[in-house]
């Protein structure tokens, strides 16, 4: 807005101000001083019906961009551009949802983003939901990964999901983890195995329980000034960034070259920029060889050196939560698997992964 109102008082032509504009009332504070029109470009494609449920108030119900660029400046290289929370985006003729023929009942184990978006997808085209859910809230990985500020249209993803899971009457059941035993008596057409990840625990030396980058996102764990993440991955740097905003000094330790590996470019580029401006430290093609009470002992480049710290996180990846599948996917009822369960990836092939199963059944 502040670029917007310097143009606006040097020129006499129309101004367009454009960027994450979605907001209504940002964009109505705008109009007043900063630009004669908003231009909305990403919103779009995350929500065709945006400017509708504006006139009409229902700001809940609108489906929120990410700014993940996965979809949409992310894949244009690759083909149609698309986006990451709307599958059928640009192709809703041909990939939109048909209403059902038959309606059948669907027991959907896992209150993710997969689990959410195969509960909304058979909701919507009429089948009959129940969605099962082991903790007391929906959302999953999603809810430590929306903690930060910079993250906050995650914690919305999860708002816009509970909004349009109450209006398709989706029956939530909350703190009710579902056994083999369980599925065996239910009466139903079928279930969604949508049981998520969980973050890869590792031992290093003689500290046994090394607390995940999650349990640190969660407020789980007290963490002390100095810090050190290892792994460099997009978890890793994002809890990295988050801490060092809160006043910590924070190195990360990634064993490749490179860091950020698969992330789309405009989005890799803003987050260097933002750990640099932290002062966050990063190591690259360097090895945690241990770690002790309070100091971590690594090889970079064939030195060993030993970096102080106060706390040490875990970052290095998720492994896939697919116990529950393989133990009932021999039921005499058909059972499917999607998600993070079936196959770690992020957010996109989460949602697109359950569309991609829910539209066919």
């Amino acid at each position: 807005r502040e670029f917007g109102k310097l143009v606006k008082q040097h020129v006499d032509t129309t101004v367009i101000l454009a960027g994450r504009m979605e907001n209504p009332n940002l964009a109505i504070e705008a109009l007043t001083n900063c630009c004669d029109i908003i231009g909305i470009g990403r919103q779009l494609l995350a929500d065709a019906w945006y400017p509708e449920k504006v006139r009409t108030g229902k700001l809940d119900e609108i489906r929120p961009c990410l700014g993940c660029h996965e979809g949409c400046l992310g894949h244009i290289s690759k083909g149609p551009i698309c986006c990451a929370v709307n599958p059928a985006c640009g192709r809703e003729k041909i990939y939109g949802l048909v209403p059902i023929n038959r309606k059948k009942s669907f027991a959907i184990i896992g209150g993710g983003v997969a689990g959410m978006e195969s509960a909304r997808v058979l909701a919507e085209r009429g089948h009959s939901v129940t969605l099962y859910e082991k903790n007391d809230k929906l959302g999953g990985n999603l809810i430590p990964g929306s903690v930060p500020h910079f993250k906050r249209f995650d914690k919305r993803l999860i708002e816009w999901y509970e909004v349009q899971l109450k209006i398709l009457n989706v029956d939530i059941k909350l703190n009710k983890e579902v056994s083999k035993e369980d599925l065996a008596s239910l009466k139903v057409d079928g279930v969604i195995a949508a049981t998520g990840s969980t973050p890869i625990k590792h031992n290093f030396g003689s500290v046994k329980d090394i607390p995940t980058a999650d349990e640190v996102l969660l407020g789980k764990v007290d963490v002390g000034k100095k810090v050190i993440i290892i792994g460099g991955g997009l978890v890793g740097c994002e809890t990295g960034l988050w801490l060092s905003q809160k006043g910590f000094q924070v190195t990360i330790v990634e064993m490749l070259s490179g860091r950020l590996h698969n992330l789309p470019h405009m989005n890799y580029f803003m987050l260097e920029d933002m750990l640099k401006h932290n002062k966050v430290s990063v190591m690259e093609n360097t090895k945690v060889l241990s770690v002790d009470f309070n100091k971590v002992t690594v090889e970079s480049e064939g030195e060993v050196k030993e970096l102080e710290s106060d706390t040490v996180i875990s970052a290095i990846g998720y492994r896939e939560n697919d116990n529950l599948y393989h133990s009932i996917k021999e039921l005499d009822i058909p059972v499917y698997h999607v998600g993070d369960s079936r196959k770690v990836h992020n957010i996109m092939y989460a949602i697109w992964d359950a569309y991609e199963i829910a539209r066919e059944l």
